[in-house]
């Protein structure tokens, strides 16, 4: 073997003289360089700075020029060579004694070596601090990459067991939905089965696949003898779907024909040939395969004749009914005036519109002739339709009686009236059912007019403006208007007219009708409005007028109550 100081001199190129003058070491340094040389090695002088030896294998591993490593630093040689260099630069600049390195080698030819070695401060002098300092270490490269591809196939084999859990676990899910479902299924087929709805299971062309028990108790057949067959040729067994009973059955009225993909829904009558028919709630509804094609068809039939039987009573019910309420229609129209042709002795022009909510109204209008004059009287009963009809009739015939009586005293109608509807009432212990009333009392002769208001104003139209006599707070049973703070009972006020003067009398039911976008009321100032920019009109015109635009108000709003109104000129 080789010594060391050979060795260095093969290395560096240097004569055969340098010897252990040029190079002198320590026996013992010596005898572990030689021990080491395969390995890659650096000695680094720390005093004087420069490389003071390196093995074969470092200069193999490096491909580094031995002259550029004599002449070079041992910190740039470290820089040069190490990366990252800082993890050798600061062992160095420290003069750390022991560390273990781990760092890249980059060749000179390109080549990078991932290293893991051992720094060390050589102690050949136990009393002094080492001057020499060894660089040892191994190519750990094929490890690294060994390392590396074992990182990555453990993150793989990692996820491809996370899969393997998740798809465990959707395995899982997937059976617990299927026993739900099963169980489901299970719940679905027994109650399917024994329900008293007939249902049925047909293939696209009618045969029949299953039937329930409620097709077996109907029918006597079993389902086995049922399955396979046509059901339009299964003796006893109906087929026919009808739109009522006695109609002839035909082959378009066949189950079988109405089978569609688009499924089925009405009421049919079932017709039977043995005259057993019934109706039924028919529903067809196709079950599609994994392709969207019809697989076969689900058909339910539940029994409604004795819903049928009891629609048809209350059809009849209704039919009678509503011919009774046409009948007191008119009989209540005959209480109320065919026309206003004797108030035309008595005024200039009149007009009329009375249209009640439904059949039989709460409001009315009526008139008498007396002694030096006329009375008339507009009314509006509480709510609307048959109670509200029946209190009309009364105010109507109780107004007549009482005018009849006291001609154009006016308070003492109203006083009497008041007082027979409250005793109708006490003496059956019900509550108070009332009405508003407007009553008007005109003398031609002095053209002065009477008027006493239950909730009711009187509007007069003079030269373009209107002036409003309120009634009273209180209706004609004496009942106070919802938020009024005092009773205030109606008063009787006089009027003198002049020639042209219009009086206007109306229920709640038209200034109150909603409509528009904002479903507000056509309220008073509305109604006001019209009437002075139409007061030039003869008053059919303005009532006309007035209904046209009672209708362009409501819009699709539906009428909210029974309307009348009056209008009267001097």
């Amino acid at each position: 073997m080789p010594t060391l100081v050979q060795t260095l001199k093969s290395l560096f190129g240097q004569p055969q003289d340098l010897g252990q003058k040029a190079f002198p070491l320590d026996p013992r340094l010596a005898d572990m360089m030689a021990k080491t040389f395969p390995v890659p090695v650096m000695v680094i002088d720390r005093e004087a700075d420069p490389i003071h030896w390196v093995s074969p294998g470092f200069l193999e591993m490096s491909r580094a020029n031995p002259d550029h490593l004599r002449a070079e630093r041992a910190r740039a040689v470290l820089e040069r060579y190490f990366s990252p260099a800082r993890a050798l630069t600061d062992l160095y600049d420290h003069k750390a004694l022991m560390a273990e390195v781990k760092a890249a080698l980059q060749s000179e030819d390109g080549t990078t070596y991932d290293i893991l070695g051992v720094w060390m401060g050589m102690r050949l002098d136990p009393t002094k601090a080492p001057r020499l300092y060894l660089l040892v270490f191994q190519d750990v490269t094929e490890e690294e990459r060994l390392k590396a591809e074992l990182h990555v196939y453990s993150e793989e084999l990692k996820q491809q067991v996370d899969q393997l859990s998740a798809l465990q676990a959707e395995r899982e899910k997937l059976l617990s939905e299927l026993k739900e479902q099963a169980e489901h299924l299970r719940m679905l087929a027994s109650i399917v089965a024994n329900t008293s709805v007939m249902a049925l299971i047909l293939d696209k062309e009618g045969r029949i696949l299953w039937v329930n028990r409620a097709f077996e108790k109907r029918y006597g057949y079993t389902r086995v003898e049922a399955v396979g067959k046509p059901i339009c040729e299964l003796p006893g067994v109906s087929c026919h779907l009808l739109p009522k009973p006695n109609e002839d059955p035909s082959n378009i009225h066949c189950i079988a024909q109405r089978l569609s993909p688009q499924g089925l829904d009405e009421e049919a009558y079932y017709h039977s040939p043995g005259g057993d028919g019934f109706w039924a709630h028919v529903t067809i509804t196709p079950v599609l395969d994994e392709v969207g094609e019809v697989k076969y068809y689900t058909v339910l039939m539940r029994d409604i004749t004795a819903r049928k039987a009891r629609e048809e009573e209350l059809r009849e019910r209704n039919a009678e009914l509503e011919a009774s309420i046409r009948y007191a229609a008119r009989l209540q129209r005959a209480f109320l005036p065919k026309n206003l042709d004797g108030l035309r002795a008595y005024f200039k022009d009149v007009g009329l519109w009375y249209q009640p909510l439904e059949a039989l109204g709460g409001d009315f209008c009526g008139y008498l002739p007396v002694e030096n004059g006329v009375v008339l009287g507009i009314g509006d009963a509480t709510g609307h339709g048959v109670p509200a009809a029946l209190i009309s009739i009364y105010a109507l015939t109780s107004l007549y009686e009482k005018v009849k009586q006291h001609g154009l005293y006016i308070e003492k109608v109203y006083e009497e009236i008041m007082e027979s509807i409250r005793q109708f009432f006490r003496e059956r212990n019900q509550a108070l059912e009332g009405f508003e009333l407007g009553l008007l009392a005109y003398e031609p002769g002095t053209q002065t007019a009477h008027y006493l208001g239950a909730r009711r104003p009187l509007w007069l139209l003079r030269h373009g403006e209107i002036y409003v006599v309120e009634g009273g707070r209180t209706d004609v049973a004496g009942q106070t208007l919802p938020g009024s703070a005092s009773v205030l009972q109606p008063t009787l006020e006089t009027l003198r007219l002049e020639p042209g003067d219009r009086l206007y009398l109306f229920s709640d039911g038209l200034v109150d009708q909603i409509g528009g976008p904002d479903r507000k009321r056509f309220s008073r100032p509305r109604l006001s409005s019209f009437l002075r920019a139409n007061s030039y009109l003869p008053m059919s015109e303005t009532i006309q007028l007035l209904q046209e635009a009672i209708r362009t108000f409501m819009g699709t709003e539906p009428q909210t109550d029974d309307i009348v109104f009056l209008g009267l000129e001097v």
